[in-house]
């Protein structure tokens, strides 16, 4: 059994051995477990986990990597190789042009030496699985997955929305900290993400600045959540509070919840956690407990609270330290219970618009929502098709518009659009009588081209 004075003896000789090479660990293992086997097996499996994380999951790329394309590489007959964007553990990212369906999209491609691992093969996979079931315009689109023969090696990819932006953790380091009007416009993309993700049964798991793009800034800035490549599902999707099947140690230490470091089972209370961090760093420039080693720092917020950030920033809003405090409980049940809990205490405490705005806004929101589900549900029923239109139904679902400057009830409206589509997609008929315009195609248009769509999007049946 793990007790709290087990767990602070392991956390000390982790902390003790985990930079030292395999031999001199071995040896300093020994000697300070002093003939307990069982305390030797726990803490090499840790150290183990945090060897695999640091060659997967921190970024950091095989000595012996280089760019695997040049510019104008064409994979599968389809995409060439415009840029590349970034560079990971697990492979690249690249800007590439749709030769077949024209536009720019992100592909990312695996490292060969990855390809011969089964269980990073499986990640790749669970990535594409796990982000194609959530649609929304803060999640980063994930399309398909595909092979591509170069030479006498395999090149597995994925296609991806490209996302025009920088990550979060650029940012910050680029400024700083971000101010609390802006930062807490990305606080509610972030949580509208995370939420969509938990709908959709799903735990990211590895929820950090890094796995955050921005497009823009200030009022207009948009939020992406990007990599589910560790994501899990919950174990009942039906229920928000089940909880995932114990497993190893994934996830990048820095953002680690208390019971995920310790292995323990998650819950949405580990990404509310992550969360918790995200904006911690986001509004004052730091982490909690910032260290030179992510995995001590991991540890010291195990038995540790961190400083309210209202301290450590002037003018910013005690409100702020409520909802991130919230959020960093130690005890996952003393956390928000959900990310809708921590938008409706950011939404209350750390002011963005005047709330009679704010209440006007999600009344429209909640008014589309209503006539889109209505939509939907006479869709199923087979009566939305009035007689005179053909057998064949090409539908397109325009983005949604909304009249006013509350960004979170803009996104909102937008991703009801998006959800829409989606769903209309998965009732798409093998016989071709009912198609659905892909929302990549469709997301930047306008409900004012609302007159010229139906003709270049060659549908007979407009949603705007």
């Amino acid at each position: 059994m793990m007790t709290p004075q087990r767990w602070s003896q392991i956390k000390e000789i982790f902390v003790t051995v985990m930079d030292r090479s395999p031999e001199e660990r071995q040896t300093a293992l020994s000697e300070a477990c002093q003939g307990d086997l069982e305390l030797q097996a726990e803490l090499r499996q840790l150290l183990a986990q945090h060897d695999e994380m640091g060659q997967f999951l921190d970024g950091v790329p095989p000595a012996s990597a280089s760019s695997l394309l040049s510019p104008g590489y064409v994979l599968a007959n389809r995409y060439e190789v415009v840029s590349l964007l970034g560079t990971g553990g697990m492979g690249e990212v690249y800007e590439v042009e749709d030769k077949e369906l024209g536009g720019r999209i992100a592909l990312k491609v695996i490292h060969p030496q990855m390809s011969f691992d089964h269980s990073a093969l499986e990640r790749f996979r669970r990535e594409v699985q796990i982000a194609r079931k959530i649609t929304h315009p803060n999640v980063c689109r994930v399309f398909d997955i595909g092979h591509h023969q170069q030479q006498r090696r395999e090149i597995i990819f994925l296609t991806m929305e490209l996302v025009d932006g920088e990550t979060l953790a650029a940012r910050l380091k680029r400024v700083g900290r971000i101010e609390p009007n802006e930062a807490l416009s990305i606080a509610l993309q972030l949580c509208q993400a995370l939420d969509a993700s938990h709908q959709a049964g799903i735990l990211h798991r590895d929820f950090k600045c890094g796995n955050v793009m921005l497009i823009g800034s200030g009022d207009k800035v948009r939020a992406v959540v990007t990599d589910f490549g560790i994501a899990r599902w919950i174990q009942n999707s039906g229920d928000s509070t089940a909880l995932t099947t114990k497993a190893a140690i994934f996830g990048t230490p820095a953002y680690m919840s208390p019971e995920q470091i310790q292995g323990k089972e998650l819950t949405v209370g580990s990404d509310i956690y992550s969360l918790g961090l995200v904006l911690y760093e986001m509004v004052t420039g730091v982490r909690p407990f910032q260290n030179e080693s992510p995995w001590a720092e991991a540890l010291k917020r195990t038995t540790e609270d961190p400083v309210a950030p209202s301290t450590m920033v002037s003018g910013l809003g005690p409100g702020w330290s409520e909802t991130i405090l919230g959020c960093l409980q130690r005890d996952p049940a003393k956390r928000f219970a959900s990310t809708r809990e921590v938008l409706a205490s950011l939404g209350g405490r750390a002011k963005l618009a005047p709330r009679v705005h704010r209440h006007r806004a999600l009344g429209v929101v909640a008014l589309l929502l209503v006539v889109a589900m209505a939509s939907l549900a006479i869709l199923l029923r087979g009566k939305l098709w009035p007689s005179s239109l053909p057998a064949s139904k090409h539908v397109a679902v325009l983005p949604f518009s909304f009249m006013g400057d509350d960004p979170s009830s803009r996104a909102s409206a937008y991703g009801l659009s998006a959800s829409l589509a989606g769903n209309l997609a998965r009732l798409e008929t093998s016989n071709g009588s009912l198609w659905v315009v892909p929302w990549s195609q469709v997301r930047n248009w306008k409900p004012a081209d609302s007159a010229n769509a139906a003709r270049s999007l060659g549908v007979n049946l407009l949603i705007v």
